[in-house]
């Protein structure tokens, strides 16, 4: 079994977010157990002592991160950095909006940017 994090938008709407894990599940194989980044931190901010413990226990928690678009907020990016420094896998596995799965990247960084929502941008190899 691999724990894969999903980094949706928190601002995301929920029934699409539940449609793009299944896809990504779909996508990885039976052996894969995706979870949304909405749905954990649901679960699990509270006992990580909020926002910023559940940022820097995340990465703990998962084998595989998957990044939906090159675009990205800061949660995504200190998440996906501290999952990168533990030496886990983050993938860019770009999404249509018919939920159609393109190549996946391996995401070797994250690039700072100005807006905290959307400015950050996944680097590929």
């Amino acid at each position: 079994m691999i724990r894969v994090l999903y980094m949706n938008a928190k601002a995301d709407d929920p029934d699409t977010v539940d449609a793009e894990v299944a896809a990504v599940a779909a996508h990885l194989g039976a052996g894969a157990v995706v979870t949304s980044g909405l749905a954990d931190f649901n679960a699990r901010a509270r006992s990580d002592g909020g926002w910023h413990g559940w940022i820097s226990r995340t990465p703990g928690r998962y084998d595989l991160f998957v990044v939906p678009g090159v675009q990205c907020g800061k949660a995504t990016m200190q998440i996906c950095t501290g999952a990168l420094t533990a030496g886990k896998k983050v993938l860019l596995l770009p999404m249509s909006p018919e939920r159609v799965i393109g190549a996946a990247k391996a995401v070797v960084r994250i690039i700072p940017g100005a807006d905290w929502r959307a400015g950050y941008v996944a680097e590929t190899a």
